[in-house]
C-alpha cells in the first residue's frame, strides 16, 4: 500500500553533508509527493531538521518551536489537510525537554476538531514514559517493536500516534491499525 503521509526526521537541507541538496524536496520529487520541511538548526552551511511527504496538498503548514534543549533545537511541523492533520517531530534526548514539548504538542492538538496523526522519533524510554508525557489523548498505532539503531534495533524510539478530538472514528477502531505501514 502507498502511504498518504510520511514523517521523516534528521533531514539535511542545502548543507555540505548533503552536497547542497534539499533532501525532502528531492525525495518528494522522486516519489511524486508534496514535501514539507521544518528547520531545527543551522548546519554545515545549510540547515538540518524534519520533514514530511504527502499525497494531498496541504490546507496549511505550521512550524512550532519546541523547548530548546542543550543538544540542539527541536521543532514540530503541523500539516493540515481537509480530513485530518499530520504532526511530525523529533524530541529531545533530555526527559525534561520531552515533557515540555509534550505539553506544547497536546496544546497544538487542542486547536483541531479532526483526527491528528503524530509521527516522530520521540526518544521515550518506554510505554510508561509515553503515558506520562502524552496521557491518554493519543493512541499508539505503530507496532511495539524496536526501531533504533537501524542496523540492529534494540530500543523503541519511533512512534505513530492518533488522536481524534472530533470522535468521528473510535480510537479502538481497526481502521487505524490497518492504516499504519512500516
Amino acid at each position: 500500500r502507498d502511504p498518504d503521509c510520511a514523517g521523516i526526521q534528521e533531514v539535511d537541507r542545502n548543507n555540505i553533508r548533503s552536497e547542497g541538496k534539499d533532501q525532502i524536496q528531492v525525495l518528494g520529487k522522486m516519489a511524486g509527493l508534496h514535501s514539507y520541511y521544518g528547520k531545527a538548526i543551522d548546519f554545515g552551511g545549510g540547515e538540518y531538521g524534519i520533514g514530511a511527504l504527502s499525497v494531498e496538498n496541504a490546507i496549511s503548514f505550521k512550524r512550532v518551536l519546541l523547548p530548546i534543549p542543550c543538544e540542539e533545537d527541536r521543532v514540530l511541523i503541523e500539516i493540515e489537510f481537509e480530513d485530518y492533520v499530520f504532526f511530525n517531530t523529533h524530541l529531545s534526548l533530555t526527559a525534561e525537554y520531552r515533557a515540555d514539548a509534550a505539553v506544547i504538542i497536546n496544546n497544538e492538538l487542542a486547536r483541531f476538531q479532526k483526527p491528528v496523526i503524530l509521527t516522530g522519533d520521540l526518544n521515550v524510554s518506554g510505554y510508561e514514559e509515553f503515558l506520562t508525557l502524552f496521557g491518554d489523548r493519543w493512541t499508539v498505532l505503530s507496532p511495539d517493536e524496536p526501531s533504533f539503531p537501524s542496523d540492529c534495533p534494540n530500543a523503541r524510539l519511533d512512534y505513530i500516534l492518533i488522536a481524534d478530538p472530533s470522535n468521528k472514528i473510535p480510537l479502538n477502531s481497526p481502521i487505524w491499525k490497518e492504516s499504519v505501514t512500516r
